[in-house]
């Protein structure tokens, strides 16, 4: 089966350039084989406005409304030309490059996609970057992740160089991390959210597998990616705390471990900066 490729550039608000501090609200998409784009938004506008406390609901609906206009190439009216150039690869870079104030875009990500993932690969950015805009059970999965990333990667013509580091648990034969690109190791924690005493044991895990192989991982960077609502949802007490006691002793004792959530990693990916 043929592959082609699938353009996409997330879209973050940013009430406050001093701040500095941004929430994705959207993402856009763009085949150029099939001569289509398409505006995602977030649907659930709550988070929005407990992000923004001067929140204007006419200015952000009419915002939408022109992203919708802008990027969506099924809508037909008397301005068809401003998609003239879809097919074209850097219709999208082209398009995206005004926005530079509240709202503003990453910049402009590929993977390679066919006929039959093609829904489904644009079904797990989504889930990727407006992570809370779904509901628990549509959630991005550590394995989706894992599998974006190398779709991600496999764009840059890099995808011979992911690997796996030769690294084991010490009780059993299991690969401690998911895989490996240059000097960087990969791996994605998930857990039981309603049980604090299965993410204590996976955590302990993890710690002692990337402690016990400390000098074998000295020239390495340690990346560890976790669901976003770990950090960011106070309401899951216990494990918010356990969490936090994780990354404080894992931090403190390896200095080359990173922890990122899977927004968070998601955007590093775009800019390969990890």
């Amino acid at each position: 089966m043929e592959n082609f490729k699938l353009n996409y550039a997330v879209l973050q608000y940013m009430p406050d350039p001093i701040r500095r501090e941004a929430i994705n609200v959207g993402v856009v998409f763009h085949c150029p084989s099939r001569n289509w784009s398409e505006f995602c938004p977030i649907k659930n506008k709550s988070r929005l406005r407990s992000f923004d406390d001067e929140y204007d609901k006419e200015y952000i609906d009419m915002m939408f409304d022109s992203f919708d206009y802008e990027f969506n190439s099924h809508i037909i009216d008397e301005y068809p030309e401003r998609f003239n150039r879809i097919e074209n690869e850097n219709f999208l870079k082209e398009n995206i490059k005004f926005y530079v104030n509240e709202f503003r875009f990453l910049p402009v990500e590929s993977i390679h996609t066919n006929d039959s993932e093609f829904w489904n690969d644009i079904r797990d950015v989504e889930r990727t970057f407006l992570y809370y805009d779904k509901p628990k059970s549509e959630r991005i999965s550590s394995r989706d992740v894992r599998e974006l990333l190398r779709k991600n990667l496999a764009n840059h013509n890099i995808k011979n160089q992911i690997k796996n580091l030769d690294v084991r648990c010490e009780f059993g034969s299991k690969k401690v991390f998911d895989f490996m690109y240059e000097k960087n190791v990969f791996k994605a924690i998930s857990f039981d959210k309603q049980k604090s005493g299965q993410l204590a044991n996976e955590l302990k895990i993890v710690c002692y597998d990337i402690l016990t192989n400390r000098e074998k991982l000295n020239s390495y960077k340690i990346n560890l990616i976790v669901d976003n609502s770990i950090i960011l949802n106070k309401k899951l007490g216990n494990n918010s705390d356990v969490f936090l006691e994780f990354k404080e002793k894992i931090t403190k004792e390896a200095e080359n471990v990173k922890i990122y959530t899977l927004s968070e990693f998601g955007e590093r990916m775009i800019s390969n900066n990890f």
